[in-house]
């Protein structure tokens, strides 16, 4: 259990990197503008299609069933912040 809880905080940690990401718009081109929002956009889209696989949802499942690592289920589910920035993108 431990172990799939360290995977999970894991992905956690993985995923507030992209999520938490900001662009600063004063500096760069257009292009560079562009090329930033597409790339967040296609790694937005990767993580929300990752989230859905079986192994995914298998390991919170099964780490849902323990009352001690039911904090991390949650806070992955609901922290990660996903679609507000896929909105966003």
């Amino acid at each position: 259990m431990n172990e799939l809880h360290n995977q999970v905080q894991g992905w956690y940690k993985e995923i507030r990197k992209v999520t938490t990401l900001e662009h600063i718009i004063e500096s760069g081109t257009a292009s560079q503008e562009i090329n930033f929002w597409a790339q967040m956009d296609r790694s937005l889209r990767y993580i929300k299609e990752q989230l859905v696989t079986e192994q995914v949802t298998m390991t919170l499942d099964i780490l849902m069933q323990s009352t001690m690592h039911r904090r991390v289920v949650f806070a992955f589910r609901n922290d990660t912040e996903i679609a507000p920035k896929h909105t966003k993108a």
